[in-house]
């Protein structure tokens, strides 16, 4: 008799990645860390987020996000290093688990990690390959943000 969690009850998962997908569905299994809460590590003392990628949770350090995208009821994070992540989870709720003085809403759709802003204009922000729209309602705002960073 195999159950539907992947392994034969007489045998322990063999590998982590037979554990990371069994465990998630045995019976009585409770996550503890809650959906796209923040940490702090101990060993860099650097912020990170915890997000899910497919059957695992995945740590994101802070300072790697370059922006993030809404999505409809998701949001896409992206990485430095040219990698993804879609997430179900508001940007606003996100937005509010992020460094303030580090991240800025520039449209309704769009968070950018200020960090990454290698050029803006009226109209868009631009980090390393990727053109950001501001939003018309938010452009007064964002603009005066980004001119502060320049002057101090």
């Amino acid at each position: 008799m195999t159950p539907s969690f992947g392994f034969k009850l007489s045998q322990k998962p063999s590998t982590s990645s037979l554990m990371a997908t069994a465990l998630p569905q045995t019976p009585g299994y409770i996550n503890f860390t809650p959906h796209g809460e923040k940490h702090q590590s101990s060993t860099l003392n650097a912020p990170f987020i915890v997000v899910n990628k497919g059957n695992l949770r995945v740590k994101i350090l802070v300072r790697n996000i370059l922006f993030i995208q809404a999505e409809h009821i998701y949001v896409r994070i992206y990485c430095g290093n040219n990698q993804n992540v879609l997430q179900r989870i508001s940007l606003t709720s996100l937005l509010q688990e992020l460094p303030r003085d580090s991240f800025l809403r520039v449209h309704r759709s769009f968070v950018v990690n200020l960090a990454y802003v290698d050029q803006w204009s009226k109209s868009a922000i631009y980090l390393k390959d990727h053109e950001i729209p501001i939003g018309r309602g938010r452009r007064e705002a964002v603009l005066e943000k980004l001119g502060a960073l320049s002057n101090g």
